[in-house]
């Protein structure tokens, strides 16, 4: 059963808030009506706003059909109720996060994934859309998904076209979305790569992880200080915003490098 304070998903009188400042909660949807209970713990932190991050249907074979609407509604529930908290929402479609949809989405060709993402984008713009979501990105970190469909090129001819796929995808993607969509959308790029190219979009948002750097001040040097240039810049030249869409330490790696992947994240 959902927790006393989730209502129920009704859009009615939704308005869109953008904060000046976006201090964002991240969180995947099982965890929503939790975090809908500690309301008042999130205002105490400052947070103004929350992400989800949101998976895609069917790179989740194990999730029956019946468990995966009753999600939907929950998290849909629960933006209603964040929004008349007074926070800002965040969605960022997770097009094939984690070992398992990994293993999923790598059965496929690229075509084949990148379609399966786009119907997933933009029935979630609609959704993000009737529910007045200040925020959406149709992709998160869709280099590093390309990368692994890449296989028939060597590793640095890889990296050139994940770039190179990335781009047109978002372009192609982005006047789709703002047919459905009103509020901001944001490109969700991950690590920043030479040649990522986010003009149009309203946000531009890099993720920050350490890299196995295990010295303080290179971090704040290869990984910070890079990072906010680029993003500052491309921000100047396109007219955009730009965040930090997500700090990523995956703490086991700098001191057991062999440990599996499911508990590094």
């Amino acid at each position: 059963p959902l927790p006393q304070q989730v209502t129920s998903p009704d859009p009615a009188g939704l308005s869109r808030q953008y904060p000046e400042f976006v201090k964002c909660s991240w969180i995947s949807p099982p965890e929503l009506p939790q975090l809908v209970n500690n309301i008042d713990d999130l205002k105490s932190l400052g947070i103004n706003s929350v992400c989800i991050m949101q998976g895609v249907r069917k790179f989740d074979p194990f999730t029956s059909d019946e468990r995966w609407e009753s999600m939907t509604k929950t998290t849909l529930s629960s933006i209603a109720t964040l929004k008349r908290a007074g926070f800002a929402i965040v969605i960022f479609l997770d097009a094939g996060g984690g070992p398992q949809a990994e293993k999923e989405y790598t059965k496929l060709t690229k075509e084949q994934f990148l379609a399966i993402v786009e119907e997933e984008a933009l029935q979630w713009a609609k959704r993000a859309e009737e529910y007045q979501v200040e925020y959406f990105a149709p992709a998160n970190e869709l280099p590093s998904k390309l990368h692994n469909l890449l296989p028939e090129y060597s590793e640095s001819e890889r990296q050139k076209k994940k770039i190179e796929k990335t781009n047109e995808w978002h372009k192609y993607i982005l006047p789709k979305v703002r047919e459905v969509f009103k509020g901001k959308v944001i490109a969700k790029l991950g690590d920043y790569s030479a040649g990522l190219d986010p003009q149009g979009y309203d946000v531009i948002a890099y993720t920050i992880g350490h890299n196995f750097i295990t010295n303080l001040e290179e971090f704040r040097q290869q990984k910070v200080k890079i990072t906010y240039d680029v993003s500052a810049e491309q921000a100047q030249a396109t007219n955009a915003e730009w965040w930090v869409g997500e700090l990523y330490f995956a703490y086991e790696e700098a001191f057991n490098p062999d440990a599996p992947l499911e508990y590094t994240t």
